[in-house]
């Protein structure tokens, strides 16, 4: 049985094949070399430090491979690490890369089920052309259900771009329930949709993610933008109004108030989808933080995306309500 990181304990001995995401020569305070490693498996992942025998793995390894590992894990300010007593490439034909990469929960298979449960909600026939037209390109959908939907803060894993979808669109879909009068549900829905699909382009890579030149360059909001001007160009003609607020969620889903463009969300759907996707991502990533540290602890350690220590639930009981009690 393969040893997960979902499952490691501190103090535990390690011997196992895990995900490489990248590697790192560092000088300790003693002037002594270590390496500093970044490991994964579908489960989750984890930091690993090796200090013997430095020079002879940084010739052998490589990052975006498979390595056997033989470690003790070790518990520090709150996070698990591993100390690498023993590390060696894996040869291709021993072991398949895509079974380390950290995959959405539940696997890629049920969120699509998800997706296209919640697209069958937009009954506007020009909607549903532009919807229609992306999730009928194999290609396209593809690479949008196994993609990430970031290298770092949130859903960084395969399947994070079409769980984070999913969510966005779930959360505008409530928001939308009582103000039918303010928000259209269709356009909110289908912006929510489109909003992301420039990340199918800005992000590479199997278990080191990395931008692409074009993701460096012009970032996921202009690539989407781009993408949705080509999809409506084969469809033929399309009201150009509705392409334009589209475009608008898509550019702008991002941008706050005084944080330096000219243009902010400006629609009532453009605002709802920039509320959605913020809450998203911010949950999302409370889930990896708190996943990475140590249960007993009152407080997690510092996170810099959120800019605080988080209170964890387990280590304060039953004082507070997170847990409804049986009626």
């Amino acid at each position: 049985m393969k040893t997960k990181i979902a499952t490691l304990a501190a103090n535990q001995q390690v011997t196992g094949l895990f995900g490489l995401r990248a590697l790192t020569v560092k000088t300790s305070k003693k002037g002594m070399d270590y390496m500093e490693l970044a490991l994964c498996d579908s489960s989750g992942k984890i930091k690993g430090y090796l200090l013997d025998d430095v020079a002879e793995a940084l010739e052998s390894l490589e990052a975006d491979s498979v390595v056997q590992v033989h470690a003790v894990i070790h518990l520090y300010n709150g996070v698990l690490e591993m100390k690498i007593q023993t590390i060696r490439p894996v040869r291709e034909e021993e072991a398949d890369i895509r079974e380390f990469a950290p995959v959405v929960t539940g696997g890629v298979a049920p969120w699509k089920v998800k997706l296209l449960a919640i697209l069958g909600l937009i009954r506007n026939s020009n909607c549903r052309r532009i919807v229609d037209a992306f999730t009928s390109d194999e290609v396209f959908m593809d690479r949008f259900v196994h993609a990430p939907a970031g290298l770092i803060e949130h859903h960084n894993y395969v399947g994070g771009l079409l769980e984070h979808t999913v969510n966005v669109m779930r959360h505008a879909a409530f928001l939308s329930k009582g103000n039918e009068a303010l928000i259209n549900r269709d356009l909110l829905l289908t912006g929510c949709f489109l909003h992301d699909i420039g990340k199918t382009k800005e992000i590479d890579g199997m278990l080191t993610l990395k931008y692409t030149m074009p993701g460096r360059l012009l970032g996921h909001t202009v690539l989407g933008a781009s993408m949705l001007e080509e999809r409506i160009k084969r469809i033929g003609p399309y009201p150009a109004d509705l392409a334009m607020l589209f475009k608008h969620m898509i550019l702008y889903h991002h941008v706050e108030a005084g944080v330096g463009s000219l243009v902010v969300p400006c629609t009532p759907e453009a605002i709802t989808l920039h509320e959605a996707d913020s809450t998203d991502a911010k949950i999302n990533h409370l889930y990896c933080h708190l996943g990475e540290s140590e249960e007993n602890r009152l407080w997690s350690h510092y996170d810099g995306f959120l800019k605080t220590e988080i209170l964890q639930r387990n280590s304060f009981g039953a004082s507070l309500p997170y847990k409804s009690e049986a009626a």
